[in-house]
């Protein structure tokens, strides 16, 4: 184009010149360059960011005014009588491009993000999958699976002359209630004992529910046995305390059965 320009402005421009190969050669290598990327971007992708695309898009500006300018130039000085023309319709070409650009950019931002907001939702629902699958959907407690997990966990990690413990909890009278008062009021006693349970343990031990009216509490990390003893008592102490639901006062009780164990003692056994 540069040199287009030059032998218009000079009057020396006849079809035919060795420059329309220039050209022709150039727009070839422009779709060999669409058609086929660069090797480096299928090795490893290159992110552009909008700061980036931001700083090139005056360069991209300049390139593309270097040649509307030189006509429009010639135009003025009088070189020829379709100078003035010919350069507002490369002004024109030049606008609507960067207006393709521009909604390109825009189509591309759209897209990242509607993709990030696909990959949060996927990772918010793998989360949700993920409690679901290790958690109570009643009390929100830990399941089964997640107390073995983290059973099999602790008797691993048991070093040092510390022990494991396990208390294992259960509601008494609690088929007698459910009975006589309707599920739902024993679904929301089973949310009660859940959250005494959770307020009286330690940082690091887990509650979790077994399913019915059983559960469990794990004690990791245990320099002495009697805290075992002492955290059942605090368990019967926690639930000894009536429930008022509906009108009704519900006396409770549990029973409490502790085991534990150390790096010698495998998880069913514990249980």
């Amino acid at each position: 184009d540069f040199g287009y320009d030059v032998l218009v402005l000079r009057g020396s421009y006849s079809v035919g010149n060795p420059l329309d190969t220039g050209w022709l050669i150039g727009y070839v290598l422009l779709g060999i360059a669409a058609i086929f990327p660069s090797s480096d971007l299928d090795s490893a992708p290159i992110a552009i960011s909008e700061s980036q695309i931001d700083h090139r898009l005056p360069f991209v500006a300049l390139a593309g005014l270097i040649a509307p300018i030189m006509l429009l130039i010639g135009s003025i000085r009088g070189h020829d009588r379709d100078t003035s023309a010919l350069a507002t319709f490369a002004i024109i070409e030049f606008v609507l491009i960067v207006f393709r650009l521009w909604l390109m950019l825009a189509r591309i931002g759209e897209q990242a993000t509607s993709l990030e907001q696909a990959l949060v939702s996927k990772e918010r629902l793998e989360q949700e999958l993920r409690f679901q699958a290790f958690h109570d959907s009643l009390t929100g407690l830990a399941n089964r699976a997640l107390l073995e997990e983290r059973i099999s966990v602790a008797l691993a990690d048991a070093t040092n002359n510390r022990v494991v413990a396990l208390c294992f909890c259960d509601l008494d009278s609690f088929k007698t209630t459910n009975d006589s008062l309707g599920p739902p009021v024993g679904d929301e006693m089973l949310v009660i004992v859940a959250r005494r349970l959770k307020a009286i343990i330690r940082p690091g031990d887990t509650v979790a529910r077994l399913g019915g009216d059983e559960f469990a509490v794990l004690l990791e990390h245990l320099d002495d046995p009697e805290i075992a003893s002492k955290m059942a008592e605090r368990i019967v102490a926690a639930l000894r305390h009536p429930i008022v639901l509906n009108g009704h006062e519900i006396a409770l009780s549990v029973s409490v059965g502790v085991s534990m164990g150390d790096t010698t003692t495998t998880r069913e056994a514990l249980i």
